[in-house]
């Protein structure tokens, strides 16, 4: 029963890696309305994580040019 919960926990961690590095490449490869925004948000972003990653999804991605 334990291995269950590892293995969800492991499924888990890399759904959140895998959303954080989407969210990482869509704010390199997408144009702003300024480079200055597109600095903030990748910053944002970085140092936060999944807290990041997951405004950047539903704010961030009407900022875009």
């Amino acid at each position: 029963m334990e291995m269950i919960g590892g293995l969800i926990g492991i499924i888990i961690g890399l759904a959140i890696l895998v959303f954080w590095l989407w969210a990482l490449i869509d704010i390199i490869k997408s144009d702003f309305k300024d480079s200055a925004t597109k600095v903030i948000w990748f910053i944002f972003v970085f140092f936060l994580y999944f807290l990041g990653a997951a405004i950047y999804y539903f704010f961030g991605r009407q900022t875009k040019a």
